[in-house]
């Protein structure tokens, strides 16, 4: 396989051309930082028109090594990590020739070294809920990850994830767009001492730049009531925490900071669909594989940043397939560069919660096993332009039948296509989990300026 290729050797102190490692402060605000270890993953680096990109796996020590480029010239890279623990990583201005470190970025992050025996050790603690105040940097939230205990009960944690204003104490900020059963939180999947993350979409968690905010993670509440307890690790404040606020324990200061890392658009970066949560429906779709989908989306950016995806092909052979954008849906005109997606095998996500809805369809039930495999592509600032408040369409063409990943979170701004046809209900009547209609698994980013610049200077 192409990783056990690429990275058989450590990062060196002087990175050589096309290796680097992802990095994560380890709180922010500090300038001491982190090699991103423990989070594996798919590193994938495109140039400027035409074609496919050179990729390399990310391991478990956060370095990468790219093969090398078929001409010279500046790389864009877009990488996501195998449990989706960020939304996708797109960075335009790393030196394929010098390497070096890719940062993360984050609004917020709690990282402290020793996990996770130090943090077992030192740090946990257990509540129904846990807050952390941050000032905010952009203008908008998209994700939290959590970093959870040992499971409460036998079936694993489910946190639920809320934002206030101010305080704990300060008014609940309810989901702008709520998608089906979505009310004032969004809840993650079952966990057991993992990475849960949750997520917004853009425009669903709006905050203002400099305000302080509370961001509530909390154990599972059940249908019936019951509000579970959870564990979480705060990191003890000695003067070199996060200057911006604190974590909190049942609306309790706790002199410490919250362990967790949280996502928004200071960086200039807008996301406009994610996966949100694997809690909500992630399934194939009651249709034959096929090489042609598409899945259409509202641009709130200047130009597209990164396009990320998952599809099932019945085993470990690869597929290839040009991601073309159009104006309108699969109908409009094309626009330029078109990219080329090669799948690369992603062993653990994303994980299909309820196998038998829709039932598979029969033939094809080798396509309903893990692993699947990801479809990254990335563009340069201003590479390929939008207009903000335009309806776009991304249209994955394949060299040989897949099956997308679909989402039963259905993404409002946008439709799914299957062979061109828009869909508005699952196949022969079966219905999603949680809507009518879906959307393709596809997390879609955009540049919110020209240029790439950002929104609030880095940290």
């Amino acid at each position: 396989m192409i990783h056990a290729i690429l990275c058989l050797l450590p990062l060196s102190a002087s990175a050589a051309a096309g290796e680097g490692r992802f990095t994560i402060p380890f709180v922010t605000g500090r300038p001491e930082t982190q090699a991103f270890a423990g989070h594996p993953g798919w590193i994938e680096a495109f140039q400027r028109g035409y074609g496919p990109g050179v990729c390399a796996r990310i391991e478990a020590d956060g370095s990468f090594r790219l093969p090398a480029l078929r001409k010279g010239g500046p790389v864009c890279l877009v990488a996501m990590f195998d449990r989706i623990e960020t939304p996708p990583v797109v960075v335009f201005d790393w030196s394929y020739e010098a390497g070096g470190d890719v940062p993360i970025p984050v609004e917020y992050a709690c990282v402290p070294a020793g996990y996770p025996e130090r943090w077992d050790r030192e740090y946990r603690a257990r509540t129904k809920n846990f807050w952390q105040t941050i000032v905010a940097r952009g203008t908008q939230i998209y994700g939290v990850t959590f970093f959870d205990g040992p499971k409460i009960i036998d079936w694993g944690n489910k946190i639920n994830v809320a934002v206030h204003a101010g305080s704990p104490s300060g008014p609940l900020i309810p989901v702008a767009n709520p998608g089906p059963g979505v009310l004032e939180f969004v809840s993650a999947g079952h966990s057991d001492h993992e990475f849960p993350r949750i997520g917004w979409r853009h425009g669903d968690m709006p905050v203002s730049t400099g305000e302080t905010y509370a961001i509530r993670a909390g154990g599972y509440r059940s249908h019936g009531g019951k509000h579970f307890e959870l564990d979480g690790f705060i990191r003890p404040d000695a003067g070199d925490g996060y200057a911006g606020g604190q974590a909190f324990i049942e609306g309790r200061p706790a002199g410490a900071d919250l362990c967790a890392l949280i996502f928004g658009d200071s960086h200039g970066q807008i996301v406009e669909n994610h996966i949100r949560s694997e809690e909500w429906e992630i399934f194939l779709p009651h249709h034959r594989p096929s090489q042609a989908w598409a899945q259409s989306f509202l641009a709130h950016g200047v130009s597209l940043a990164g396009i990320t995806f998952w599809g099932a092909t019945g085993g470990a052979q690869p597929v290839t397939g040009e991601v073309r954008i159009r104006a309108e849906g699969p109908w409009g005109d094309l626009l330029k560069p078109v990219k080329v997606a090669t799948g690369r095998v992603s062993p653990v996500r994303p994980i299909i919660r309820y196998a038998d809805t829709p039932v598979p369809v029969p033939g094809y039930e080798d396509w309903y096993r893990l692993p699947c495999q990801l479809f990254q592509v990335a563009y340069f600032p201003d590479e390929l332009a939008l207009v903000a408040g335009k309806t776009y369409c991304v249209e994955f063409i394949a060299d040989r039948p897949v099956m997308l990943y679909a989402d039963g979170d259905v993404y409002e701004h946008g439709s799914a296509y299957y062979e061109g046809l828009k869909v508005e209900r699952q196949a022969s009547g079966r219905m999603t989990k949680h809507s009518d209609r879906w959307t393709i698994a596809m997390n879609i980013v955009t540049y919110a300026l020209p240029k790439g610049a950002r929104l609030s200077p880095a940290q």
